[in-house]
């Protein structure tokens, strides 16, 4: 199945923008994310094409309940709760007043939860309650006449309270994390499990297709259960899985240029569709932004953030939309493997 996806701006460049501490909020947030540690039509793949925002960040459309309410969400490959903005939010909720809202009274197949969920970023927590209800992918799926899959039972988060400027900033009204169940909030079987389970593609994969050309359309793609051959070229190269939990591969090194290595006896790394730039521990990133000319004399977006992941998730490297626009990748729940392939220039 085919899930077209569309690129948005950065969080990290919208807080630059409005005069936010850029460093020390992307920081805090991402820190959080990653210091969690432990905590309708079956066959074919599906694809669906991925919206393009300015060569940042990249969404697509899902539906939940009878008849689909749209939402645009972010597909994560580093967390793995599905979330979207409730009708019941806080009055002050900016965030989730100028976004699409899930309203249970108006779908036919909802299903009462009402446990309460809790997931914490820098400046604050974005919290709700659970419910279960369809979730469409892409949200038309409904439609016999199209392509698309609808995962039934799924419960997934109806925020009612979204903290700090990142979630009113965003082009996006939710997230649907891909990454394993063992760090999904709640015990909520994600969404992609829930697929699985359901057997509604041919092989427990899926895969991303993300173009680094602001002005091209499409801005990317997902495809569940299967690759797409016109986004690549050559072999996919595998690497195991060594972490049930993110999307967690090993490195042998970081080389830049021929004068400097880093993760010099081998280091782990996550490979993340939510995450813009390349983070890498403060002191090796900061010998890499001096070797690549970055002094911090004059403004200057460098594709690198320092960041510490303490353990026992950390330390860690995060391979970003940087990193896996230049390939086309291969998330494989069968082999518990993620693939890599030169992603094609069309």
């Amino acid at each position: 199945m085919r899930i077209p996806l569309h690129k948005f701006t950065s969080i990290r460049r919208t807080m630059s923008e409005v005069g936010g501490p850029v460093e020390k909020l992307i920081a805090k947030a991402s820190t959080s994310k990653y210091a969690q540690g432990v905590p309708a039509v079956t066959g074919g793949p599906v694809p669906e094409v991925l919206k393009n925002y300015m060569d940042a960040q990249y969404y697509g459309e899902i539906g939940i309940g009878t008849p689909p309410q749209c939402f645009t969400v972010v597909f994560d490959t580093g967390s793995s709760n599905l979330w979207v903005p409730s009708i019941h939010c806080k009055l002050l909720d900016i965030a989730c007043w100028i976004h699409h809202k899930y309203n249970s009274g108006k779908s036919s197949t909802y299903v009462e939860n009402g446990t309460t969920f809790d997931i914490h970023y820098g400046s604050g927590s974005l919290s709700g309650y659970l419910s279960q209800d369809t979730v469409s992918v892409p949200c038309n799926s409904g439609l016999a006449s199209l392509g698309g899959v609808k995962v039934e039972r799924q419960v997934f988060g109806e925020a009612t309270k979204q903290p700090g400027i990142t979630f009113i900033a965003a082009k996006f009204d939710g997230i649907l994390g891909m990454a394993y169940p063992r760090i999904s909030v709640n015990n909520v079987v994600p969404v992609f499990d829930n697929l699985m389970q359901q057997k509604l593609v041919e092989k427990n994969i899926f895969s991303f297709y993300l173009n680094r050309d602001p002005t091209a359309q499409p801005g990317g793609e997902l495809m569940l259960g299967g690759t797409d051959s016109k986004y690549y070229k050559g072999p996919i190269a595998y690497l195991n899985v060594t972490r049930k939990a993110y999307w967690q591969v090993h490195m042998d090194q970081v080389d830049v240029g021929s004068g400097l290595t880093l993760c010099k006896e081998g280091c782990e790394a996550i490979v993340d569709t939510g995450t813009s730039l390349i983070v890498g521990p403060v002191d090796e990133v900061r010998e890499l932004q001096k070797a690549i000319g970055a002094g911090g004399k004059t403004v200057c977006l460098s594709g690198f953030m320092g960041m510490d992941i303490p353990p026992p998730a950390g330390p860690l490297w995060i391979l970003g939309d940087v990193f896996i626009g230049r390939y086309y990748t291969v998330f494989d729940r069968e082999e518990n493997r993620v693939g890599l392939a030169e992603a094609a220039k069309l």
